[in-house]
């Protein structure tokens, strides 16, 4: 086997096994390697063709490019603990594993001390079913772009590649940028889900129907707001309200607040965003707009008089 035409992939859970069935799908040469090797996932890819390795020190001596997607960056250490530093020596490690800045800088460090060639710090920004398909991509950051372009090609059947620059903490930034955007419209949502249970004459009346028809086009048409109120927060123009002063808003947040609490419903998913536009108003007043709360966010002022 030619280490440049092959690599390693360790971890097999939902998304590794997505990502290393669509490189065998590709016809790359991947060796395998799993905690469990029992996992029906693990099968699957040794009958599309992978290589699987239970020794996870053979399996990274097989390639020089390891990519490894586990469950965070506590796994990848206790499964690397053991494995000496020569093992890394000349290999270029991908880490597709979600974690924090903090997490990836430190890992970089532990790259370096363990004489790997390259380390790269990226993000899948897709579901598992995603992968391979048009929308899919994922985020890449370290070392250098010419470094990168060669990994990007490898690594293309799994979906775009981005490459966000050489601080090595960018994209693991921008994944968990992406997911609270998801978990705070996850949040809204189960709350919009609620009340519209509790308001249902007939207790097995389905959501999705009004979910899929009505909220998901509101959300849709809403998305475009998102972008004004970035704008406004990086012209620091915290006066233009976009026809949507704060005051107005924190007053429909206290009525969902209190309408679940009518309901006998849990109002905590926006009691903290209520709190920060409460905030706001008692120092601004109530005709400002709602993008000052990430100034107020950035600077820890929602917490700290």
């Amino acid at each position: 086997m030619n280490p440049s035409q092959s690599l390693t992939f360790l971890g097999l859970g939902n998304m590794g096994s997505a990502l290393v069935q669509a490189l065998l799908k590709a016809s790359h040469k991947v060796t395998i390697w799993n905690r469990t090797t029992a996992r029906p996932q693990v099968r699957d890819a040794v009958e599309a063709g992978a290589i699987l390795e239970a020794d996870v020190q053979n399996a990274i001596s097989r390639n020089n490019i390891i990519v490894i997607c586990l469950l965070d960056y506590s796994s990848i250490k206790n499964v690397l603990a053991d494995i000496p530093t020569s093992a890394f020596e000349g290999k270029t490690i991908v880490n597709l594993t979600n974690g924090t800045p903090k997490q990836a800088r430190e890992m970089a460090n532990w790259a370096v001390s363990h004489s790997a060639k390259q380390y790269f710090d990226g993000a899948v920004m897709v579901t598992p079913q995603m992968i391979g398909g048009p929308q899919s991509f994922f985020v890449v950051s370290g070392e250098t772009p010419e470094a990168f372009k060669p990994i990007a090609s490898f690594l293309e059947p799994l979906g775009r590649p981005e490459y966000l620059g050489a601080a090595i903490d960018a994209a693991a930034r921008y994944d968990l940028a992406a997911l609270s955007s998801m978990y705070g419209m996850f949040s809204g949502m189960f709350v919009a889900m609620a009340l519209l249970k509790k308001g249902h004459a007939i207790v097995d009346e389905k959501l999705e129907p009004v979910v899929s028809g009505s909220l998901n086009p509101f959300l849709s048409a809403l998305i475009p707001y998102n972008g004004l109120v970035a704008r406004t927060w990086d012209d620091k123009a915290w006066d233009d309200n976009l026809g949507n002063p704060i005051g107005m808003q924190a007053q429909a947040l206290r009525n969902i607040l209190e309408a679940c609490r009518d309901d006998g419903m849990d109002d905590g998913f926006l009691k903290n965003l209520t709190t920060a536009m409460e905030r706001v108003v008692k120092d601004r007043g109530e005709n400002g707009g709602i993008a000052v709360i990430g100034e107020y966010l950035l600077n820890g002022r929602l917490t700290n008089d």
